[in-house]
């Protein structure tokens, strides 16, 4: 290190490292990175990766000599497209600036957030200081990249402008949950009577998963039960359950009706039974065929108790983290639709849906073709022999 310990500054892929700076003027590119980044990758799963790539530059295939990955590189080319379509003014922060590259900047608090939601993992020769290879490995990259995607023009691409649409739409839900519960927030009292008024949803009681052959009179009932007592496997079950039972819904499963509570609710669905089913199969033990036959409707029941599930019984207490959420999720949907609707109302003139009726009728939901970046070739499966014998006998 020179005399006085100043650092020598150091060029390195047109990003000029400068000392910390306060009260610096800087773009919005730096927050847009560290706040909206994020997001940005979030977002991928739905997009189009293929159709994308077949967009990109060279440039962003690969970087530094490096691979990058196509989700590096919507990342960076949606924040350009963010920044692009901002047109904000040069604000004023007093976070220290880190790296400058032309009027935009990195400064210690971007680091800082990329900080907060990054796992790094071990990496030969990389800085042992994490801030270091976050700013080196993810953020100063990231900042050139979209640069010159911006330069590219490459944020005036539909597929980009569409998701830009979709991140900014994303970050004004964040605003507007954040407003929402600054305002009002979900009280205990709130997580309280919600709880009460559902919960039926949090006490369940014992439910019993009944088999159930379902005879049109009592003799075909008596026979049944006593074949499935000489042989009580399944197998046999089933056969005489598509022989015999009159409820077809159920006689192609075994006469399976499910795990089912003591008022007759099952967990399949819409199926709901008599409850003397219930009351008759909790005189048994799991496994074991109920001995009895059950009236049902001027049918009778034979049934056998497969299983059971332990009545349970969840606290307010351990609710009270899932039961916020919902609210507050209520809250903020309330205040979005609400939000929504005006501002159709203020900023919505004309509409004109005359053209839409030219579109193909079963356009919905399809996928677009998926496309090859230019250059780009298939590179067929190798595919190993058979080993084969010579005539002495050898493998090759």
């Amino acid at each position: 290190m020179p005399a006085g310990g100043a650092a020598p500054k150091r060029i390195r892929r047109g990003v000029r490292r400068e000392p910390p700076l306060r009260n610096e003027a800087r773009t919005p590119t730096a927050n847009l990175v560290g706040v909206l980044g994020r997001r940005v990758t979030a977002s991928w799963n739905g997009f189009g990766r293929d159709s994308f790539c077949s967009e990109l530059p060279p440039w962003a295939v690969r970087f530094r000599g490096e691979a990058v990955t196509s989700r590096q590189a919507l990342r960076v080319t949606l924040v350009s497209a963010l920044l692009s379509a901002s047109g904000l003014a040069l604000a004023a922060d007093t976070a220290p600036v880190v790296a400058r590259s032309g009027d935009a900047v990195i400064t210690q608090a971007d680091v800082e957030r990329r900080l907060a939601s990054t796992r790094l993992a071990p990496k030969a020769g990389a800085p042992d200081d994490p801030a270091r290879r976050v700013l080196e490995e993810a953020l100063i990259p990231e900042l050139q990249a979209s640069l010159e995607a911006k330069r590219r023009g490459i944020d005036k691409s539909p597929r980009v402008a569409d998701r830009t649409r979709e991140v900014l739409r994303q970050a004004l839900e964040r605003a507007v949950k954040q407003e929402t519960l600054e305002k009002d927030p979900v009280t205990r009292e709130q997580i309280r009577a919600y709880y009460e008024e559902n919960r039926s949803k949090y006490e369940q009681p014992l439910r019993i998963r009944i088999w159930r052959i379902l005879a049109p009179d009592q003799e075909t009932a008596r026979k049944v039960l006593e074949e499935v007592k000489k042989d009580g496997k399944p197998a046999k079950w089933s056969e005489l359950a598509r022989q015999h039972s009159v409820d077809k819904a159920s006689s192609m499963r075994q006469g399976d009706l499910g795990f089912v509570r003591p008022d007759g609710t099952t967990d399949m669905p819409r199926v709901k039974v008599d409850p003397a089913l219930y009351k008759a199969a909790a005189a048994a033990k799991d496994g074991e065929i109920v001995s009895t036959i059950v009236p049902e409707n001027g049918k009778f029941a034979v049934l056998w108790r497969r299983g059971s599930l332990a009545a349970n019984k969840r606290t307010l207490e351990q609710e009270e983290a899932s039961i916020r959420n919902i609210l507050e999720r209520k809250r903020t949907d309330e205040a979005m639709e609400k939000l929504r609707q005006s501002l159709r109302a203020e900023h919505v003139r004309d509409e004109n849906p005359e053209p839409l009726a030219a579109l193909p009728a079963d356009l919905f939901g399809k996928k677009p073709a998926r496309t090859r970046p230019a250059g780009s070739a298939r590179i067929p499966a190798l595919r190993a022999k058979p080993p084969t014998r010579t005539d002495d006998g050898d493998l090759r």
